[in-house]
């Protein structure tokens, strides 16, 4: 909660707001990644459940999914160097899966940060963060020691 706090009040500022600002402009195509994202996942884990229901890590659906996202984070089923039709599932899943649509995550996450930083770079109003804190603070206590803004209405 602290965390979701701090992040809503960095987007106050349009250079410390990279972060919120590069996921509200990518929302868009990070749904639609996430929508193909499952598709493809459910597709690869069918396939596995139809093609190797055989074997325990592949008998249901669930097993298979839960084989398949374990494969994607680096630990390879048992025994899947004894068929080549085994071989071809991993190596296919690991390249689509892990190559392509993780490269496909990073490609809409970067045109979302470099549209943000086009749009912070074309203004010139804004200067740095630490810049504005500095010059409000300076603002404040001059306005303090003269008296700005003036208490007479």
């Amino acid at each position: 909660l602290m965390l979701l706090r701090l992040i809503a009040a960095t987007a106050v500022h349009p250079r410390t707001a990279v972060l919120i600002s590069t996921l509200t402009k990518t929302l868009g195509d990070l749904w639609h990644f996430a929508i193909m994202m499952i598709m493809v996942f459910v597709a690869f884990a069918l396939a596995a459940n139809n093609l190797f229901g055989h074997l325990q890590q592949f008998a249901t659906i669930q097993s298979a999914m839960q084989t398949q996202f374990v494969m994607l984070l680096g630990h390879l089923p048992d025994d899947y160097t004894s068929d080549a039709e085994i071989i071809t599932y991993v190596v296919l899943t690991i390249l689509v899966m892990f190559f392509l649509m993780l490269n496909f995550l990073i490609a809409i996450i970067v045109e979302g940060y470099s549209q943000v930083r086009e749009d912070i770079e074309s203004n010139e109003a804004e200067r740095e963060f630490l810049t504005d804190i500095l010059l409000t603070t300076h603002s404040e206590i001059w306005g303090f020691f003269r008296g700005w803004p003036s208490k007479k209405s």
